[in-house]
């Protein structure tokens, strides 16, 4: 019988180019991939289906366990494969935790036992999960950056705008202003006071207040850079984070008639770079990805 793979995509930018090309190589070998998201995974774990599945990809144990509670019922096999670009310093070790071991370890001992495979990026994590969970090391596999694959690169492309102007592309990271959900900030600024979210989110020393102070100085710089860049000289795109409404965005642009193009929600990041000049925004993992492209 035909082997079938389930791909969790947890965001469909960054995940869907890795999953396709992954599923163009299973091709090869007469296994299917079939993608999946938030609302799927859902549904065949109310459904109980998961058995239907030969092996599932999850990007966290945090998400495995998630979307099947009922592990003692679950025959298949899974691997994790994260999609963000965590390190393995001090300052990351609680989101490590959280990605590889559960952010209380103890109560996911048996999904961690369940795992077949966990991917990892880099050395740093191997060094970091030698410490923090020695029982994991044989399952545990330095794989490198799965969108850094020569399958998922593509060349620079034709573009159809004016060659003459410089792009300029502006990386938004506003979601405490512009949660993706569109919750009222009232509501979003009580549920991050919970002394459980802020000992998992918050580095030590670090307050609410100051993320929403560096948040603010972001948005002004951005929003000057929107409306003193010469329309002449340089074309602007935006590039809205996973986490925001992207909807707020196209209505203050509209309203305000600002010279700007929204890129496009689905384009994967290092195919939206190859057609950018220069890339602006707050610190992010993704000027990895810029610098990975020779920008």
């Amino acid at each position: 019988m035909k082997k079938t793979v389930y791909f969790h995509i947890d965001e469909v930018a960054r995940d869907a180019i890795v999953a396709s090309n992954l599923k163009r190589k299973l091709i090869e070998h007469d296994i299917d991939l079939i993608y999946g998201n938030r609302f799927y995974s859902k549904l065949i774990t109310t459904k109980k289906t998961f058995r239907i599945f030969d092996l599932y990809i999850f990007t966290s144990l945090e998400l495995f366990r998630a979307f099947v509670p009922d592990i003692a019922n679950f025959h298949s096999q899974v691997l994790i494969l994260p999609t963000e670009s965590i390190g393995g310093t001090v300052s990351n070790q609680q989101r490590l935790t959280a990605k590889f071991i559960g952010p209380v370890p103890n109560e996911f001992v048996p999904w961690r036992e369940k795992v077949s495979a966990f991917c990892l990026w880099g050395r740093s994590r191997l060094r970091f999960l030698q410490v923090a969970c020695p029982a994991i090391l044989q399952k545990c596999h330095v794989v490198g950056h799965p969108r850094y694959d020569y399958r998922c690169q593509k060349s620079r492309m034709s573009y159809s705008g004016d060659e003459k102007r410089i792009r300029i592309g502006l990386l938004t990271r506003f979601n405490f202003f512009n949660p993706y959900h569109r919750r009222a900030f009232l509501h979003s600024f009580f549920g991050t006071c919970n002394p459980t979210y802020q000992k998992l989110q918050l580095s030590q020393g670090k307050f609410l207040e100051d993320r929403l102070y560096t948040e603010a100085i972001d948005l002004r710089l951005t929003l000057d850079l929107i409306q003193k860049l010469d329309p002449r000289k340089y074309e602007i795109f935006i590039r809205v984070h996973p986490r925001e409404d992207r909807t707020a965005w196209e209505d203050l642009l509209r309203e305000n008639n600002l010279p700007v193009k929204l890129a496009p929600w689905d384009q994967p990041f290092m195919h939206w770079v190859h057609e950018i000049d220069y890339v602006i925004g707050p610190p992010s993992t993704s000027f990895y990805d810029v610098f990975a492209s020779g920008k």
